[in-house]
């Protein structure tokens, strides 16, 4: 039985959000989105929902992914597995 990962996808443009969602998808991954940093952050810390990835499009470019980075160590869903 395959694992599926959780992989929240970070992107402001709606066909490359799309895009990587659809990707992930067919490989198995459980896929939330956000269109901002803004939505990516409420996700993070909703207690009940674990992600195993993060992946942010650079279209945001700074400060979108340092905030990121800022907020997402101390989250309790972080771990170290990877989309398969």
């Amino acid at each position: 039985m395959a694992t599926s990962y959780t992989v929240l996808v970070v992107e402001r443009t709606d066909v490359v959000r799309q895009t990587a969602k659809r990707a992930l998808a067919e490989r198995g991954c459980r896929v939330i989105e956000a269109a901002s940093t803004s939505e990516a952050l409420a996700v993070l810390t909703r207690p009940e929902t674990h992600v195993d990835l993060v992946l942010i499009g650079s279209v945001g470019g700074p400060p979108e992914g340092p905030e990121m980075d800022r907020a997402g160590p101390e989250s309790p869903t972080r771990s170290n597995h990877p989309c398969p």
